[in-house]
């Protein structure tokens, strides 16, 4: 349960979530940024989905899952779109914050 959980991790899930749409925005934006960047995104998609049901955002948990998944096998022409429809539920996660 998330009133279980201490402050401290509630803390770091919340700047995670910010911290993870502007790096989506900047890759929506930018698609030919850098593969060490993309690379990070990965990895912050993939702690998000390992996360995100323990602080009650599961749907955001399940849809970062999936994107990381559909990022690695997308060509890098793809990618930006597959991110940009990926925000606005990074948006709403964090509105409800």
């Amino acid at each position: 349960r998330i009133a279980d959980l201490p402050e401290g991790l509630s803390e770091q899930y919340r700047m995670r979530k910010s911290e993870t749409l502007e790096r989506a925005a900047r890759l929506a934006a930018s698609p030919s940024g850098p593969e060490a960047e993309w690379e990070g995104f990965l990895d912050d998609l993939h702690r998000l989905a390992g996360t995100a049901g323990f602080f009650g955002d599961a749907a955001l948990g399940d849809a970062a899952g999936a994107l990381e998944h559909d990022l690695s096998a997308a060509p890098p022409s793809a990618r930006s779109i597959l991110v940009a429809k990926f925000i606005p539920l990074l948006e709403t996660a964090r509105a409800r914050e």
